[in-house]
């Protein structure tokens, strides 16, 4: 592993600000990160320290570090072990994390984002590639709560994962891929909640049928993506909705009333 543990300790220094040179650099390279301005606020400075330091320690294989700074609502559902097969899942397809190029903050109605762009051992430094970025969603308490992955996925296929990861009872990594807004929305629980519900209303689950995207400007929903995935239930046999934006993230899912 090319890439230094480099994690900053959190309480001693509360945040760094981006220097000239790289806030300049980030903003002519990578227009998928929002502007880097160079007078930010205290709170959006700490966040992108935090979010590089995740990205670090997952390049760093410090798995017990990750958990470390994640929301204290989802260490117990992320063992070291299931953080490490994930990371290297990626990593087979990407190559090692080599550095971290440049980070920015963005703010929505419920989350704060961060992008961190990476430079990959297998496909260099462009930040203009959403195969580069991870987003790192913080609560309103500034509470680290998700990190999407970079995606080599098509949207057919992430939502078959989706809907076998809820059929697998494997709630933590079913909300891998919401977005950012939606991810601070939904927590495991209420997914396993949710999905208690619809077993009893429908039987146990019992496998995934045909799984397309839905190309009917019908079905257009602001704009979203649609796949379609044929769940089978002992009783019923349902078709769920799942919709992306234009980053191939989750940003709603739809079961029959």
């Amino acid at each position: 592993m090319t890439i230094q543990r480099q994690l900053l300790p959190l309480l001693i220094v509360p945040f760094v600000l981006l220097s000239r040179e790289r806030a300049a650099q980030a903003q002519t390279q990578n227009p998928l990160l929002p502007p880097l301005l160079l007078a930010q606020t205290n709170t959006d400075a700490s966040r992108q320290v935090q979010a590089e330091a995740l990205i670090q320690a997952f390049a760093a294989e410090d798995y017990e570090q990750v958990r470390q700074l994640i929301d204290p609502r989802l260490q117990a559902l992320w063992s070291a072990d299931k953080l490490a097969e994930i990371w290297q899942e990626l990593i087979q397809q990407s190559g090692p994390v080599e550095r971290v190029v440049a980070s920015g903050i963005t703010a929505g109605p419920i989350s704060t984002a961060a992008p961190v762009c990476v430079e990959f051992a297998n496909s260099g430094a462009n930040c203009s590639d959403p195969q580069n970025i991870f987003v790192v969603t913080f609560s309103p308490d500034g509470n680290i709560v998700g990190v999407n992955f970079p995606k080599f996925q098509t949207i057919s296929e992430i939502a078959e994962q989706f809907a076998r990861q809820l059929g697998d009872g494997d709630f933590a990594a079913a909300r891998g891929d919401f977005s950012s807004e939606f991810k601070a929305e939904r927590f495991p629980d209420q997914l396993e909640s949710e999905w208690s519900g619809l077993e009893q209303r429908w039987g146990e689950f019992q496998g995934l049928g045909r799984v397309r995207e839905n190309e009917s400007e019908g079905l257009a929903l602001n704009d979203a993506s649609i796949v379609e995935v044929e769940m089978a239930f002992a009783r019923e046999t349902v078709t769920m909705l799942v919709l992306f934006d234009d980053s191939r993230r989750i940003v709603q899912y739809l079961f029959p009333d």
